[in-house]
């Protein structure tokens, strides 16, 4: 028997893709008793695609402020948290550490979709990284993810 809950701790404390927690029973490993919990918030939810070294990643961040603006940040430091000012929007609680890198912000769409396309170096594979989004309309943060360059 194992329980947990999925509130606002414990989503900064194990950030991940998409907010998708995949789970497994160890004694029954070999049968397939595997699964995954993907937990809904409203706030934006970041998920990242194709992290591959040479390749190009996808950012996707969903429930954001249609039409509004949305900043996308890493750090290869580790997930946090950390208090971050963001402009208008005073302190936040990011789920990044010190140094945190921008990357280009992006306009979410009239459905609160907002995308970024970049460039992954050759080159950095089995780099970790930690990546979070910023909604600036509704001046919340996405989950983060932690990741592995491939």
């Amino acid at each position: 028997t194992y329980s947990i809950t999925f509130d606002a701790n414990f989503l900064a404390s194990a950030p991940a893709n998409g907010n998708v927690y995949d789970y497994f029973c160890t004694p029954h490993l070999g049968f397939g008793m595997v699964g995954s919990v993907t937990v809904l918030t409203a706030n934006p939810v970041l998920t990242i695609d194709n992290l591959a070294a040479g390749g190009t990643a996808s950012m996707t961040v969903t429930n954001a402020t249609p039409q509004g603006p949305v900043a996308f940040a890493y750090s290869r430091a580790g997930g946090g948290p950390t208090m971050v000012p963001i402009g208008n929007c005073g302190l936040v609680n990011a789920s990044l550490n010190f140094p945190i890198e921008l990357l280009p912000q992006a306009n979410a769409d009239g459905n609160g979709i907002a995308s970024l396309s970049l460039n992954v170096p050759a080159g950095i594979t089995g780099l970790p990284v930690w990546v979070q989004a910023f909604d600036f309309g509704s001046c919340s943060l996405s989950n983060g993810a932690t990741m592995v360059v491939e």
